[in-house]
């Protein structure tokens, strides 16, 4: 079971459209995928479109200090399509911030993850919040890979040059976590500004690390995730669905 975080910590780099458009292609292709919204915000949970009981547990649920060893993950399971799982969240996420930050805290969500084991998923990927904060930590220490979607703008590869060191820095606490790779995410196909930042990149150090594909910009990939499903349930034969398929076999090799 290989977990994946899908990273930035900067907003808007398109990092849970990501996220829930490569689930639903390993789906796809066979795979058994569970996702962890780990961000307050709960932007993976509500992207679903799905009505959630009241007795619905939540990923801060199992966090918690209270719930914490009490609560088992498979009894917080939500299946929003076949071989497709989730664990939500809410915004009351946020109110654990203080609460998880000592080092007990920060190594709670790898421990909750352990619970999976013996269920026969092939994939987790967590959606942690875009900002280099307590749920973020936690989510790179309880991953194997993180993937960093980033647009090919000044400010997006200027983050990285500090989001990289960033996760550099948890392999103290985490000896199993690497960087997969750098998708570029809302690449203009009509211009060249994916070759010129990918340039840029390489200037960085960086180059090494970006995926052979990348994401074109489309309205229809935010499109699709207000219908709740993923750009290729939407528009199967949009120039981004193909993206998202050719994206998602990288990412299954590694699996």
């Amino acid at each position: 079971m290989k977990i994946f975080t899908v990273a930035n910590s900067k907003g808007g780099s398109g990092k849970t459209t990501t996220a829930f458009n490569l689930a639903h292609e390993l789906v796809r292709l066979g795979k058994k995928v569970f996702m962890v919204d780990f961000d307050p915000q709960a932007s993976l949970t509500n992207s679903f479109k799905i009505e959630l009981p009241q007795s619905q547990i939540y990923i801060e649920d199992l966090v918690s200090k209270a719930g914490q060893g009490k609560l088992h993950i498979a009894n917080a399971i939500v299946e929003p399509k076949e071989n497709l799982f989730l664990i939500p969240a809410t915004g009351a996420l946020g109110n654990l911030e203080s609460e998880l930050k000592g080092p007990a805290g920060l190594v709670r969500l790898r421990e909750t993850l352990k619970g999976l084991q013996g269920l026969g998923m092939d994939v987790v990927i967590i959606d942690p919040p875009g900002s280099s904060d307590v749920f973020m930590s936690m989510s790179l220490l309880a991953a194997h890979e993180v993937i960093i979607p980033a647009r090919p703008t000044d400010t997006d590869i200027s983050t990285l040059s500090e989001f990289v060191p960033f996760i550099e820095e948890h392999k103290a606490l985490n000896t199993n976590l690497q960087i997969r790779g750098i998708i570029l995410n809302q690449v203009q196909s009509s211009s060249k500004n994916g070759q010129f930042y990918l340039e840029k990149m390489k200037n960085l150090g960086l180059g090494d690390l970006v995926f052979p594909c990348s994401i074109r910009s489309a309205i229809d990939a935010a499109n699709s995730v207000a219908y709740g499903q993923s750009s290729s349930e939407h528009k199967p034969k949009a120039p981004v669905s193909k993206d998202y398929q050719e994206f998602a076999k990288e990412v299954a090799k590694w699996l």
